[in-house]
């Protein structure tokens, strides 16, 4: 039996249309409507299809729907605003939450404009997990008010977590409190483009006495400045404990990140390296694994040197510069070093270049091609081909080595001669893009240092920001030719082998675009592509040449659905198309739907024949280049009659075309869509106030109104305002500048001070310019 928190919470964006609403006027109608909506919620949830179901959340219900339940693929939408309710617990607690593979749980703030703002307190973690898997947490913002909490914990086993596009700030009262931590197993992480600024400690993932490991993660593109201690620390491992699902082996990579401590940085005995990581567990699973570390820009460090590290490590092309002392110690901390390859990079360091101490004999310790200036460039290990001079001469060969992060250019000049005989390629050609230079460009193996080229900088600059490739990398994966949809007992799967990043070779690509139709694609891949469904997440690319398999799970027979598929690289270069996966279209014998528009409302209706084959049908919107949202959904299990007419009408906010369908499941378990249908919303050709819904309200109601495009202006002056009978100001709801469009907020019956207002008569008042529109409202209580 499912939740009955989960129940409600997900009937409540169950709607019917108002005919059907009409017919439902007595007690006894009454029951069968609470009976159908119980009975279809129960059919809704348990077919599981590949749809994506978006649910928005706000300040006020965001923890109700977290507590009610998310199921796999469901994605939490999350308004901007401060999200922080005194009388309940802060921030977004993931506890006992599982997505699939392939179908997550997605937590989002919007993709462009502000963020939701997640206020910290003493006595939590702002976001925190504890047994929870398959979660998608981004575009969130975390300000811990400096109040002792960590920013992002895992205080429990979590795997498979993806944290993208989240700033961090306000946790850094001591060096003990953390931006990002897991202090219990954890695998499959994926942390890519957060900022973190001014923490105790950035990122700090396992546990101080080895026993949480921290295995096959994926870290890239962040920004970690002015921590107090590490920027960022992965902790050694004493052994690989017996937990399901664990990998026993594979590769952490850190990529692409900038790693700062020029300010705020303790020195001393509390001195920290920007970056340090520890062995692996020294026998049994796990003691192969790999830390594959590339692309990274180090800058600054006046306690510490820049990068420490033992165990299993590839280190190259990376950028260093340390104008107070070292740039990379591999020694011991834990354990001594053992497999060691640093190639390519580019160091300044006033102090001690590239050391290797303490390494075991047993294993390689290989220095090699790397471009090296610094008062004692090189120490220890097999060192091989590489260009070293004094510290002070950097600038003979570099654009600006001594400028500051608004001017730094560590790109050799035109004239310097950095060539040298060719590294042996077979020596590093096992590890990820061990040929692509800091800027993504080919690396020839006679060039030391990390970059490929020399004269004029045509890539990133080196900077206190999100590192990009996309300027240089314009050749894109090879496309997939073997997607197969097949059956392993009652579940379907889609298969393909992984390409790799640029055509046939390179490292892993950087993701999918997985989408579906009922309509078979015809003359243009294209187009049937941009008007298919997507999936609302797949997983990382494996390495290329590995098969990968995702679940679609809920499938008995999907025989009328169609998916093809592209692969894209870090820097936005998108393959062809794929082969088409699927078979041919289930149809109906008679079907209409049609949409007429007045202002922002959208009346849609259909006509459909033979409804008695529907067990549930949804009808689903979405605006250019965006997923399908469930606009409402119908159960048809017990339908008789041959024919069924329905319509719905929408309401939406912003300009534009708009796409309606209807998505329907039959009691065989076919999943398909009715074709769709298209409309353009216009721009408002008048300023107008609706009546608020509902009305009478208890206790909050909506109120909705346009402003319209005058004399070429794109934004006017704004103001909606509650006032009471007497004529008194009690609430503004807006006063600022919008630009021409459709509008909607809610009054939630307080006045500006956050208290309730008696029950009454009350008027909101829309002025534009010199224009003035009122509408009475009545608040019961």
């Amino acid at each position: 039996m499912m939740d009955i928190k989960r129940i409600l919470r997900r009937t409540a964006y169950i709607k019917r249309s108002r005919t059907m609403l009409i017919q439902l006027q007595s007690p006894l109608h009454h029951r069968a409507l609470i009976l159908w909506v119980v009975v279809g919620f129960f059919i809704l949830t348990s077919i599981s299809s590949v749809m994506a179901e978006i649910i928005r959340a706000n300040p006020n219900n965001y923890l109700s729907l977290l507590r009610g339940g998310l199921s796999p693929g469901d994605t939490l939408l999350l308004e901007p605003g401060v999200y922080d309710d005194p009388n309940d617990v802060p921030g977004l607690p993931i506890f006992n939450m599982h997505g699939e593979p392939g179908r997550p749980v997605v937590i989002t703030g919007p993709e462009t404009g502000d963020l939701p703002i997640f206020l910290g307190r003493a006595t939590h973690n702002t976001v925190r997990f504890d047994n929870a898997r398959y979660i998608v947490i981004r575009n969130i913002e975390i300000n811990g008010r400096d109040r002792g909490g960590d920013g992002v914990k895992a205080q429990g086993t979590a795997h498979h977590i993806t944290l993208e596009n989240l700033k961090i700030y306000g946790v850094g009262s001591d060096q003990q409190i953390v931006g990002i931590s897991t202090k219990a197993p954890a695998w499959n992480w994926v942390i890519r483009r957060c900022v973190i600024i001014e923490a105790g400690t950035g990122i700090y993932l396992g546990n101080s006495d080895g026993t949480a490991p921290f295995v096959n993660g994926l870290i890239e593109y962040n920004v970690i400045m002015n921590t107090i201690g590490y920027n960022m620390q992965i902790k050694h491992q004493i052994g690989r404990p017996s937990i399901e699902g664990m990998p026993e082996k594979g590769t952490t990579i850190i990529r692409h990140n900038v790693f700062i401590k020029g300010d705020n940085s303790s020195i001393g005995g509390s001195a920290r390296p920007n970056l340090l990581v520890g062995h692996w567990p020294l026998s049994g699973a796990g003691s192969n694994d790999v830390y594959q570390i590339y692309g990274n820009f180090f800058y600054q460090n006046p306690g510490e040197a820049l990068f420490q590290g033992e165990g299993n490590i590839a280190f190259h092309h990376n950028l260093m510069v340390n104008h107070f002392g070292d740039a990379v110690h591999i020694q011991r901390h834990n354990d001594v070093p053992k497999n060691i390859h640093i190639f390519f990079n580019t160091v300044i360091a006033k102090g001690e270049g590239i050391f290797v101490r303490g390494a075991d004999a047993n294993y390689q310790q290989k220095v090699e091609g790397n471009l090296v200036f610094a008062d004692q460039p090189l120490g220890g290990g097999d060192q091989r081909n590489n260009f070293t001079a004094a510290y002070g001469e950097a600038p003979n060969y570099l654009n600006n080595p001594f400028g500051g992060l608004d001017n730094l250019d560590l790109f050799p000049k035109a004239k310097a001669n950095l060539s040298g005989p060719t590294v042996d390629a077979a020596v590093f050609s096992r590890f990820i893009d061990w040929d692509r230079d800091f800027n993504g460009e080919k690396h020839s193996a006679s060039i030391r240092g990390a970059y490929a080229g020399k004269s004029q900088n045509p890539g990133w600059k080196s900077q206190a920001g999100i590192k990009t490739l996309r300027t240089l990398d314009m050749e894109p994966p090879s496309a997939i030719q073997d997607l197969k949809l097949t059956r392993e007992g009652d579940s379907w799967y889609l298969s393909w082998t992984a390409s790799a990043d640029d055509g046939d070779a390179g490292g892993p690509a950087y993701r999918y675009d997985i989408r579906y139709s009922g309509s078979e694609p015809g003359q243009s891949n294209a187009e049937w592509f941009s008007l298919a469904s997507p999936l609302s997440f797949v997983n990382a690319p494996a390495l290329p040449g590995q098969k990968e398999n995702l679940l679609l799970t809920g499938l008995s027979n999907p025989s009328n659905l169609f998916f093809m598929m592209r692969v894209a690289d870090d820097a936005g270069n998108w393959s062809d198309f794929s082969n088409v996966a699927g078979a041919s279209v289930v149809g109906f014998e008679s079907m209409e739907f049609s949409a007429s528009v007045e202002g922002n409302r959208v009346l849609l209706k259909w006509l459909i024949g033979q409804p008695g084959r529907i067990q549930l049908l949804r009808l689903q919107r979405r605006a250019p280049h965006g997923e399908w949202t469930t606009l409402t959904a119908f159960s048809y299990s017990k339908e008789r009659r041959s024919w069924i007419y329905q319509q719905y009408e929408d309401h939406v906010q912003e300009v534009g075309s708009y796409f309606y369908r209807l998505l329907f499941v039959l009691k065989t378990g076919e999943i398909g869509t009715f074709p769709e249908i298209a409309v353009n919303i216009q721009v408002p050709q008048s300023h107008l106030l609706q009546q608020n819904f509902p009305n009478p309200f208890n206790p909050s109601t909506r109120i909705a109104f346009s402003v319209a495009a005058k004399n070429q202006q794109i934004a006017v002056p704004v103001r909606l305002f509650i006032r009471d009978v007497r004529g008194r100001l009690l609430r503004t709801l807006i006063d600022r500048a919008l630009p021409p469009g459709y509008y909607e907020v809610t009054w939630d019956g307080k006045d500006f001070r956050g208290a309730d207002v008696a029950a009454g008569v009350y008027f909101s008042v829309l002025q534009i310019g010199k224009l003035k529109f009122s509408k009475k409202m009545v608040l019961e209580r």
